[in-house]
């Protein structure tokens, strides 16, 4: 299994490269720290089976990366990892082409069964975060 990491948080690809060894023992990781970076890995490995894209990357508008890369390299599945948990910033992903969406704050079993999925040809998005916080907003109250 060959995934790409975009992310440019250093500390960020470090702990997500030591995490997907549990997920593919033999998966060979590439990182990327900006789009330059990420489309050189992706033209230059056509195999790669999973990128990992953070919605954040630096010099670049949100989703403009996003939009580049699923339209350039269509068979790579994509999966955005960001900070963020607005339900605003999840549809416009899934509606840019990505196959999922793992808010950064997710527990690594939750994470490991997200990739799978998208691996196995689906969609993932994470529950209802409105309802969630709806929820959490009437235990505080």
């Amino acid at each position: 299994m060959k995934i790409l990491i975009a992310d440019d948080h250093a500390l960020f690809r470090d702990g997500l490269h030591y995490v997907l060894d549990e997920l593919e023992e033999q998966a060979a990781i590439l990182e990327a720290v900006d789009l330059k970076h990420a489309i050189q890995h992706v033209s230059t490995n056509p195999d790669l089976d999973l990128m990992l894209l953070d919605l954040n990357i630096l010099g670049q508008d949100r989703f403009e990366i996003l939009h580049i890369l699923t339209r350039a390299y269509p068979i790579i599945p994509v999966v955005i990892f960001s900070a963020s948990n607005q339900d605003s910033d999840i549809q416009h992903s899934l509606d840019a082409g990505a196959m999922g969406y793992i808010p950064k704050d997710m527990r690594r079993t939750d994470m490991f069964n997200a990739l799978r999925r998208v691996l196995a040809g689906h969609v993932y998005a994470p529950l209802d975060l409105s309802a969630e916080k709806q929820e959490l907003d009437s235990l505080l109250l």
